[in-house]
């Protein structure tokens, strides 16, 4: 389903004369005649491979814009490379999180034919010194010397490596506060105790 191809087939990592493959063939067949409830995946790839659906759609629009297009399958980098008018892909060289969902390789999208790159390199997100952190952070782990993150002046992000943050504290200064943790369960934790605590409303 990640894949650019119309049907299942040997390239996808199944022998060609392998139970496997036809079985595969055989879902594929019926999703495409209705004898199987379609997933997100079984409709997407149904309107990829719809030639005469997929130009009724993109002709539509003049602009077609991908964003987050680092965690974009093949599949869904291919509906975008079909439309006739301007095409603006964005992504980040430093984040793959789908990886594990067959996320297209940053080889992949460094290579579309492109008339003109641009790097983004101010957040709105968050501020200083957060922004100089991340910078740090990515040029270090990341691997990428070159890496530039600035943030809008106004802003101003507090970072705090506590084992309970003082929310209270941070939150009545009207400011953001970041907080680094190792697991999901502690993210929520925090989370959990800043909302019941009444320091936050939102997050």
């Amino acid at each position: 389903l990640a894949s650019v191809d119309a049907q299942p087939a040997a390239q996808h990592g199944l022998p060609a004369d392998c139970t496997e493959l036809a079985y595969a063939q055989s879902v594929w067949s019926a999703l495409v005649d209705g004898r199987l409830p379609l997933s997100h995946d079984a409709y997407f790839k149904r309107f990829q491979t719809d030639a005469s659906r997929l130009a009724g759609a993109l002709d539509l629009y003049d602009v077609v814009m991908l964003d987050e297009a680092h965690d974009c399958n093949p599949a869904q980098i291919d509906v975008l490379m079909h439309a006739r008018g301007a095409r603006i892909l964005v992504y980040d060289s430093s984040q793959r999180i789908y990886g594990f969902r067959n996320a297209v390789p940053l080889s992949t999208l460094r290579s579309l034919p492109a008339a003109v790159h641009r790097l983004l390199t101010l957040t709105w997100r968050y501020g200083e010194p957060l922004a100089s952190a991340a910078q740090q952070l990515v040029r270090g782990l990341g691997g990428d010397a070159a890496f530039t993150i600035s943030s809008a002046p106004e802003l101003q992000t507090t970072i705090q490596l506590a084992q309970a943050p003082p929310f209270a504290e941070v939150c009545g200064l009207g400011e953001q506060l970041v907080v680094l943790v190792g697991q999901n369960r502690a993210a929520f934790e925090i989370a959990a105790s800043a909302i019941l605590s009444g320091a936050v409303r939102r997050m």
